[in-house]
């Protein structure tokens, strides 16, 4: 065992080497050889556990087995694939039966490999703590960490997609668009040598790339680096609505956990992260194609006229209020499409986050932040001086600060699991056949308890999607709910009968993404239990474009430990209650009330009387969309 606070080297041979097929391969901290059977039996590292798991995917067996080529067509694909130029390293999953017996026995050190897992087990399987984080990354399409372990070590197998194919497939029309006009110069490189920084923050969305711009800020001469996954933005930051929000449609929940003044003051920060975003956009010359077209707040059948009662009596005491009650004619002609009335408010906008993001990535590097692109995160070391050590496939970061700006990743934190509730929303993006005047039109959500939201593109286009038509198993939700809409044909459904005018329109773009709620609405921001220096911010649920600005803010001040209001606000506290409950109750109860709600949702647009059984269902959702 190493005493300095890093995990040691398992096994080497006398020579400081692994020896494979007539090479050496150097094994340090960061890629550790291969254990031999005869080294794992006495190792308190990897007690009870079985030589297959402890095999690390990527590093070749000692070469004392025979190689005998397979020549499947199995195997050959695979290692044309794994030997193309420019493929970016992903997660298998690696064969089983007989097909591994005989690999493993036959095959090639490749072949070999892909038999096992691609990750070694980090102390004992069960109730052993460790001085290690596992942050397994997934490289493509996702953005970001899959599965974090803190305290309990334990070992999750792990499935994903690695094709580029499929990373293409998944991305959204806005990162599409946005990378189309990109110059290879605005590329960032990976992470490739062992950094020092005061600063080091994990995720290259709107989070992490306004908290980077805000530390800089506040301290130029602060050294501070970013790692993302992939390209910043191809998280949730490049996949939503592109709706630049203020939280006043929550500000029920704002009052009630953070009090009237403090609840009222975030409300009203809110509003002024979308005029700060607009200014800084214009100040660094980014076209974000922001319109100012508001945000029509619909009711689409009679169970939603009055959905925002609540909050417009709450809101109706102060004057600042930005919300106007609208009849059902002037919200059909705003919409663009039949509604029975809603409520508009004007201070929101409409805006490209694909250009936004990547406009943000050029800011806070001509500020002299550090940015490193592809560069998956693969754990987080803690030291005995009290500075952590982020590691990524090829580099490693030390720093004295972390930030995890990960956003619906978070559930792979168990700290902070329980308080969220990963969900997907499906999107569409399409030509219609008859103009849809975006100037003239505002950006639609409706009172539904899954949204259905929409609105006009400046080119043109309109974009229609669904919220809540999947749910996340455990850590690795966020992962698996980014892909292509796998139903496509039931969305464009929908949105014929929600907005006529998009009947026959063309498809252009369609991407399915998590969204992270909080078991609140709200976000929350804060320390993770139990590793110092180590601060996360998630639990955006749905409206994080703007939120985002203010969750930087309070990041910095955290990072900074400046003692003023922004590090004692409420939302740095963690959501009240017991939570939610844990899987796989939560998973299969929530696809019981997840069911319930689409079959409330659909007999309500039909004016039909929802079931008794549906009704309770649905009143046991955990998540809430207005608070």
């Amino acid at each position: 065992m190493s005493t300095s606070g890093r995990p040691s080297v398992l096994w080497r041979d006398g020579g400081g080497a692994t020896q494979a097929s007539g090479r050496r391969v150097e094994t340090t901290a960061t890629t550790p050889a291969v254990l031999s059977s005869g080294a794992a039996r006495g190792s308190p590292l990897i007690q009870g556990a079985s030589r297959r798991r402890l095999a690390l995917a990527h590093l070749p067996y000692p070469a004392s087995r025979p190689r005998r080529p397979l020549t499947t067509e199995a195997s050959r694909s695979r290692e044309v694939e794994r030997n193309r130029p420019g493929r970016r390293p992903s997660v298998v999953v690696a064969p089983r039966g007989v097909e591994a017996r005989s690999m493993r026995r036959h095959g090639s050190a490749a072949d070999r490999r892909a038999c096992h897992p691609p990750f070694p087990m980090v102390g004992k399987r069960r109730g052993k703590s460790a001085t290690s984080v596992d942050i397994r990354s997934r490289v493509g399409s996702y953005g970001g960490p899959v599965t974090m372990h803190f305290g309990q070590v334990q070992t999750w197998s792990l499935t994903g997609f690695g094709s580029s194919a499929h990373d293409a497939a998944s991305r959204s029309y806005w990162m599409t668009d946005a990378l189309s006009t990109a110059s290879r110069a605005e590329a960032a490189d990976p992470l490739s040598s062992s950094d020092r920084a005061d600063v080091c923050i994990v995720g290259g969305g709107f989070t992490g790339l306004w908290t980077a711009i805000e530390l800089k800020r506040r301290e130029p001469t602060l050294n501070v680096v970013l790692l993302e996954a992939n390209q910043c933005g191809s998280g949730s930051s490049g996949a939503n609505a592109g709706m630049l929000m203020n939280l006043w449609p929550k500000l029920p929940t704002l009052l009630k956990v953070g009090g009237r003044d403090e609840g009222l003051d975030i409300a009203r920060a809110s509003v002024e992260a979308i005029n700060h975003i607009r200014l800084f956009c214009s100040e660094h010359n980014i076209d974000a194609e922001i319109q100012s077209n508001g945000w029509l707040w619909a009711s689409n059948n009679s169970s939603q006229d009055r959905a925002w009662r609540e909050t417009l009596d709450a809101s109706s005491a102060y004057d600042d209020s930005p919300f106007v009650e609208l009849d059902g004619d002037r919200a059909t002609e705003l919409a663009g499409a039949p509604v029975r009335g809603g409520v508009l408010d004007p201070t929101c906008v409409g805006l490209h986050p694909g250009k936004l993001v990547r406009g943000l990535l050029a800011a806070a590097r001509s500020l002299g932040v550090a940015v490193y692109e592809r560069s998956p995160v693969r754990g987080l070391e803690k030291s005995e001086h009290g500075s952590t050590t982020v590691r990524t496939l090829h580099g490693s970061v030390q720093a004295d600060a972390i930030v995890l700006a990960i956003n619906a990743w978070c559930t792979g934190i168990p700290e902070l699991r329980k308080y969220l509730l990963t969900t997907a929303s499906d999107t569409v993006v399409v030509q219609p056949r008859q103009p849809f005047d975006a100037a003239s039109r505002a950006n639609v959500s409706d009172a539904g308890r899954l949204l259905d939201y929409w609105r006009g593109l400046e080119d043109g286009k309109v974009l229609f999607g669904k919220a809540g038509l999947a749910l996340g198993w455990r850590a690795r939700g966020a992962r698996t709910l980014y892909r292509p809409v796998p139903h496509p044909t039931h969305l464009l459904d929908h949105m014929a009968r929600t907005v006529p005018a998009l009947v026959g329109a063309n498809v252009v773009s369609t991407w399915r993404a998590p969204v992270e709620y909080s078991i609140s609405s709200l976000p929350f921001f804060g320390e993770v239990p139990g590793w110092r220096g180590v601060y996360f911010g998630t639990g955006y649920s749905g409206d994080g474009i703007g939120p985002a600005v203010i969750g930087a803010q309070i990041l910095a001040s955290l990072v900074s430990r400046s003692n003023d209001g922004l590090s004692q606000s409420f939302l740095t506290r963690l959501p009240s209650g017991r939570g939610l409950p844990p899987e796989p109750i939560r998973f299969v109860g929530g696809q019981f009330v997840k069911n319930a709600l689409l079959r409330q949702d659909r007999r309500q647009d039909e004016e039909r009387t929802v079931g008794t059984l549906t009704g309770l269902l649905t009143r046991i959702d955990p998540t809430s969309f207005v608070g």
